[in-house]
């Protein structure tokens, strides 16, 4: 709930800054959305989430996908190249692909 709040502040601060430059403001706005939908989602999720189970879903699935990979237990690159495709989840599908038109410049994958 902290992430939330923290990120509302940074995000209304950030518009205040920027509030005449409204092309760059509806673009983090619909990156700040994603982010509270998220957390929103993640929270809600939580409690009836078993963490260290085979079964990867949800929001809680991404944030344990993410921890294996800042842990080396799989790379990212290799996520995109191959098993992304076969997950069926549509949660954790949405987040790395989201991830991925984020990022295709530093991580060449195309």
């Amino acid at each position: 709930m902290l992430i939330l709040i923290a990120d509302r502040k940074r995000f209304e601060n950030f518009v205040d800054a920027y509030r005449f430059v409204d092309e760059r403001v509806q673009k983090h706005k619909k990156r700040y959305e994603i982010l509270d939908l998220f957390f929103t989602e993640y929270n809600n999720q939580i409690s009836n989430y078993h963490f260290g189970n085979q079964s990867l879903s949800g929001y809680c699935g991404v944030v344990e996908l993410v921890n294996d990979i800042t842990r080396g237990k799989i790379t990212f690159k290799y996520l995109c190249a191959g098993p992304l495709k076969e997950l069926s989840d549509s949660v954790i599908r949405w987040y790395i692909e989201g991830l991925i038109s984020e990022l295709p410049s530093i991580l060449k994958i195309n």
